[in-house]
């Protein structure tokens, strides 16, 4: 028999915090470039969150006992990611520009800022909510999925016919008549796709939420504390941007540290409130001891392969892209290759397991994840040891590397605490 002391509440503080700094080291440095964050905050979020389970729970195991979570994850903070919003910190500073490359603005109250990062981190926690929500508490149907498409494409629709209705309530300074002169405001129409893209998913996130609240009421469990926690985290956090420190980026990482911290923080207190309301233990309880092979190459194998092969291209690609324009260093066709090289030996592994698996006539024993607390580590160590390439800068004073050395101090704090929180599993073991 095993005996937890998860239970405690000086494990579940230390179990969230540990997903706090997780969360904000990574958010700043590892997160992918551009839109689209799922192939890192997914990864490490639903790496943590199945570590988690299996330290809490003995009859856990992954991923036999966790179809699908690390996929939801992943597709779930891909969704979340695809929505842009610098012009909202923009807003937050006071400025709402014409035309950024000229310099061309006029004063905005940073109210718009805190309202748009209200709702943008509202979606960026609402997607992946909703869709642990749906298979964390609900049965699949081919009924309920066709329900979920229709209401998703609906409220889209509906949110753009009522931008069009009434601009005004949706696009800042929209009576002053700046977005009829497009020529003049360029960056007028970067606003318009932005109001069309973030109100488009506001629409879906909540609109689906009634709908899984409607088919399961558990599901607001875990929903609202993660959307909002997330919204909380990007409005409040956005003050930095108002810090008036002349350094290259500094609140602008510091913001997105407090987006990863807070993220964490709710993704994680919402984890021991699942736990408590015995939720995850429904959960894996109603998996069968042994669910389809596709289910674990689709629901785990898959996605973990696919992250962190498009993490190491993301991630080499834009330490030679930064390298080149901070040093003049112009590496960018070599670490091309190596960014080549690591997608192929990424999914060479994949198909090396894929034929050792049929070879051993579909062995469901080879889909086990063996050690996964060593594996976690790894995976985020090495991903953020490769980054902090990208972040040392010369000269080395504390104002060019305080995003750094905050980083630092987190990831050290990770390790210590993980660490800590193993041996606590360990200790536990009664043999």
């Amino acid at each position: 028999m095993i005996s937890y002391k998860s239970s405690s509440f000086s494990y579940q503080f230390r179990t969230t915090l540990a997903a706090a700094l997780i969360g904000g080291s990574w958010w700043c440095t590892v997160r992918s470039s551009g839109e689209g964050s799922g192939p890192s905050m997914g990864l490490i979020f639903g790496l943590y969150w199945l570590l988690l389970m299996m330290w809490i729970l003995p009859e856990f195991r992954i991923p036999k006992k966790s179809t699908y979570i690390l996929l939801v994850f992943v597709i779930g903070f891909g969704l979340a990611g695809m929505q842009g919003y610098g012009q909202f910190n923009q807003w937050m500073q006071g400025f709402f520009y014409f035309d950024r490359s000229a310099n061309l603005y006029t004063p905005i109250s940073p109210l718009y800022g805190v309202y748009h990062l209200f709702i943008c981190g509202l979606t960026w926690g609402g997607w992946p909510a909703l869709l642990l929500s749906w298979i964390l508490l609900h049965r699949t149907s081919e009924k309920l999925w066709i329900q979920r498409i229709i209401i998703a494409v609906a409220a889209y629709v509906l949110m753009q016919w009522l931008i069009s209705l009434f601009p005004h309530l949706f696009l800042p300074l929209y009576s002053r008549g700046y977005y009829q002169d497009l020529a003049f405001c360029p960056d007028c129409q970067r606003t318009l796709n932005t109001a069309a893209n973030t109100y488009g998913y506001l629409g879906m996130v909540l609109l689906l939420t009634l709908h899984s609240a409607w088919v399961e009421r558990k599901s607001l469990y875990v929903i609202l504390p993660i959307a909002l926690g997330f919204a909380l985290s990007f409005s409040v956090g956005g003050l930095l941007h108002r810090v008036d420190v002349h350094v290259e980026n500094p609140w602008w990482k510091m913001w997105e540290y407090t987006c990863g911290f807070g993220g964490g923080m709710a993704l994680f207190s919402t984890f021991w409130l699942l736990k408590k309301r015995g939720i995850l233990q429904n959960y894996i309880a109603k998996i069968p001891d042994s669910p389809p092979a596709w289910q674990l190459w689709l629901g785990f194998w898959i996605p973990l392969y696919f992250a962190i092969g498009e993490l190491s291209r993301d991630r080499l690609h834009q330490v030679a892209k930064v390298w080149n324009i901070l040093y003049g260093f112009d590496a960018r066709d070599l670490f091309a290759m190596l960014a080549l090289f690591a997608v192929v030996i990424v999914w060479g592994l994949l198909c090396l397991h894929l034929i050792r698996f049929l070879r051993h006539r579909e062995d469901v024993d080879i889909l086990r994840f063996r050690h996964p607390f060593k594996i976690f580590l790894i995976v985020y160590n090495g991903f953020y040891a490769l980054i902090l390439l990208y972040w040392i800068r010369f000269p080395l004073s504390f104002e060019n590397n305080v995003i750094s050395i905050l980083t630092l101090l987190s990831m050290t704090g990770v390790n210590i605490l993980l660490v800590r929180l193993n041996s606590v599993l360990a200790d536990s073991n009664i043999t």
